[in-house]
């Protein structure tokens, strides 16, 4: 049976989900759209369904990184620490890793070694061959890494990006889906 997991608590569990306004196609792929429901696993095999984060999280931070990439070296770690600070607040954050170091589509073990070598929970680290779900469901204005997403943990509205992380930017994003 699928597990869902809750990155609030850190938990996956069977079954769950919340309510969500979006339908499962969405609205489209851009800023301001609903984004349409998808699934990956995690670097444990766990399926994430992006709509059973619906009304459960306030907001959802997507980071796409890859094995090759230096810039996402430094930012990820920098990013998942800014993160913890908001996990108890309805922050959850997914890194999408879409090649290993070589350029190539990630492993699962591949997948556990990227997340334990940088500090962070493996089923926070989602894995979409170059990214090619993800980039279904969800246009990017760019091909430089890492690229934020941020989404409405309401509706799964697109709801800001970037290229050039700023977490002052961020900040300002996240103040307005957490209420704070």
């Amino acid at each position: 049976e699928d597990k869902i997991c809750d990155f609030n608590d850190h938990l996956c569990i069977d079954g769950g989900g919340g309510e969500c306004a979006a339908t499962p196609g969405g609205t489209g792929t851009h800023v301001g759209d609903l984004i349409g429901t998808f699934a990956l696993n995690d670097c444990l095999g766990n399926k994430h369904v992006l709509h059973d984060s619906c009304g459960v999280a306030k907001a959802v931070w997507f980071i796409q990184v890859a094995g090759w990439c230096g810039a996402c070296e430094q930012y990820g770690p920098q990013a998942w620490e800014y993160a913890q600070g908001f996990f108890g607040q309805g922050l959850e954050i997914y890194f999408v890793l879409g090649e290993d170091a070589g350029g190539a589509p990630p492993s699962q073990a591949y997948c556990m070694q990227y997340a334990e070598g940088h500090g962070f929970d493996p089923v926070n680290v989602l894995i979409d061959p170059s990214w090619q779900t993800f980039g279904s469901f969800i246009t990017i204005g760019g091909n430089t890494l890492p690229w934020d997403v941020l989404l409405d943990g309401d509706d799964m509205m697109f709801v800001w990006e970037s290229v050039d992380p700023n977490f002052a930017v961020l900040q300002s994003e996240l103040n307005k889906l957490l209420g704070d």
